[in-house]
């Protein structure tokens, strides 16, 4: 369509080779495009112009007959239309994102390089049906094809298993993953969402409202005396800990809580700010749902101030960065992702809550362990897109500058060592991608973001909504 990137070339970098390399292009069973060149041995570059008017669905590359072929690096050579910083970051996003969705099955791998049914994740399907409704929304989509998206997952959603009312985190072969729990955050999220993309397509919501307001959440609660648990484990225990920290996943599920029971959350460790660790993702993440800065919004039901938290959030992360190399560049963000070399670390090391420091006190940002440098993660650019548009366009230019960010390539995290040698991580995550996406496409809405809209007109939601600030 008129959005997509169309390739105009292929080229292969060859480092050593002899014989003949063949190129194949494939859409469906039928070949659209075949070409030999011949490897005269050495380093050399092989070009191939296509111009394809299928979409494809194989490139192979093959040494026919007698020969061999090492190979470095393969790239496609692509015309893009010409788009906006907002309209790219949105447009690749959301397309990565969908390469983590099965249309068969209305599942959301959480890496787009798992089996369908390996880690799906109850989460991303809520946010990728909202992020569909949102695209769709902003003219990317088809109504009807976003009317199937969000029915499909809908309809997934309501068969899956629950445990006192809760979804599985991660879902295999229609079930809950091995050693993984049912989670009450995860739950809130992906109801919410799916609620908020359901409203906006005008497809009923009752049921899902039905799903939420029957978890046992007197249970999850030790009969109303303690903040919500995180869930059960895959054994079906409670867990002992809690949402009882300021932050947006505890206001998330504060909302939904509020929606289901009427009752207010509480919050028993920390319920002011700072959030605990200071990542990125949970000073943002709820404005994506809910409109934290809105005029008749000044505090919440603890006391909060978000709009002024989120903006001296902003402050922090940029600061932090004041006097460091990555000033200079404008890259900011320290958030939840994998680091950018996970081979290069510890297992245990490969995933972590990067942030400025909360109420623990602690920066952490990837230096001097288990990295050496900081880790950027770009999603929290994106989350803050609609207030600091400059400081967005900086990195995400920085990031499409350097080829990294495409259509094909997606920033899961970067960083740029000493030697100022840039490291980066590829991986297709739905979670944060979902957080990319509809971040941005908060900043590109203006003053018309869909999920703002869909609260307003859905009665159960905003009555949640309204129960969380002083009036």
């Amino acid at each position: 369509n008129q959005f997509q990137a169309k390739i105009r070339g292929i080229e292969i970098d060859i480092i050593d080779g002899s014989g003949t390399l063949k190129v194949e292009l494939k859409a469906g069973e039928n070949f659209i495009f075949t070409e030999s060149q011949e490897m005269t041995g050495g380093q050399q570059t092989l070009k191939f112009f296509v111009s394809p008017t299928e979409n494809l669905k194989l490139l192979n590359w093959v040494v026919v007959g007698n020969g061999r072929a090492v190979v470095d690096e393969l790239r496609l050579l692509l015309t893009i239309p010409k788009r906006t910083v907002s309209e790219a970051v949105f447009l690749f996003s959301y397309g990565h994102m969908s390469q983590c969705y099965d249309p068969a099955t209305g599942l959301v791998r959480d890496r787009a390089r798992w089996p369908t049914e390996n880690f799906s994740a109850v989460q991303a399907m809520g946010t990728f049906a909202l992020a569909t409704a949102v695209a769709h929304r902003l003219g990317y989509v088809e109504k009807i094809d976003a009317e199937n998206i969000v029915t499909t997952i809908k309809t997934k959603i309501l068969s899956l298993p629950r445990y006192r009312g809760l979804l599985p985190h991660f879902i295999t072969n229609d079930d809950i993953t091995e050693d993984t729990e049912w989670s009450s955050v995860d739950t809130a999220i992906s109801l919410v969402s799916l609620i908020l993309a359901c409203q906006s397509l005008d497809i009923t919501t009752d049921n899902i409202e039905e799903i939420l307001s029957n978890i046992d959440w007197n249970d999850l609660t030790d009969n109303w005396t303690r903040s919500v648990s995180h869930g059960y484990d895959y054994n079906k225990n409670k867990i002992a800990n809690r949402w009882d920290v300021f932050g947006s996943e505890s206001f998330i599920l504060a909302v939904a809580y509020a929606a289901a029971t009427g009752r207010e959350l509480l919050l028993e460790q920390n319920e002011n700010t700072p959030t605990w660790n200071g990542s990125g993702f949970n000073d943002e993440m709820a404005s994506l749902f809910f409109p934290m800065d809105c005029s008749s919004c000044q505090n919440d039901i603890w006391g909060n101030n978000w709009q002024n938290y989120r903006r001296e959030a902003f402050l922090k992360q940029k600061n932090y960065f004041s006097g460091h190399y990555y000033n200079s560049l404008g890259l900011f963000g320290l958030s939840a992702s994998e680091v950018p070399e996970p081979w290069t670390v510890h297992e245990n090391d490969v995933y972590g809550a990067w942030g400025v420091g909360g109420h623990n006190n602690q920066p952490n940002d990837g230096t001097p362990e288990p990295v050496g440098y900081p880790v950027i993660a770009p999603h929290y650019a994106a989350m803050v897109a609609k207030e600091n548009p400059q400081s967005f366009n900086t990195l995400f230019s920085y990031l499409l500058r350097n080829k990294i960010f495409t259509p094909l390539n997606n920033v899961e995290s970067f960083g740029v060592d000493t030697s100022k040698k840039l490291h980066w991580n590829s991986l297709k995550g739905s979670w944060n991608l979902s957080l990319q996406t509809l971040g941005v496409g908060r900043a590109l809405s203006g003053n018309k973001y869909l999920p703002y809209q869909a609260l307003n007109n859905n009665t159960y939601l905003k009555n949640g909504f309204d129960k969380c600030w002083t009036q």
